[in-house]
């Protein structure tokens, strides 16, 4: 988590109380390949950073 709040300290300036809230409600989350986080259709309620690693990402319009 440190990794991500130094990042986000590069940026902007984070108070305190701030860093404290992010602690509160990130987690971290370890993914195996091929695992999707988000599907089709589905309304997106997360952020994700990647700490390490690789990550695809695509659209598809109505054509496919």
């Amino acid at each position: 988590m440190d990794l991500l709040i130094n990042k986000i300290k590069n940026s902007i300036k984070l108070s305190p109380k701030a860093e404290a809230y992010i602690f509160l409600i990130a987690k971290e989350l370890e993914v195996n390949k091929g695992i999707k986080l988000i599907e089709q259709g589905q309304i997106v309620k997360n952020t994700y950073f990647v700490k390490e690693g690789c990550l695809r990402s695509y659209c598809t319009d109505k054509n496919g």
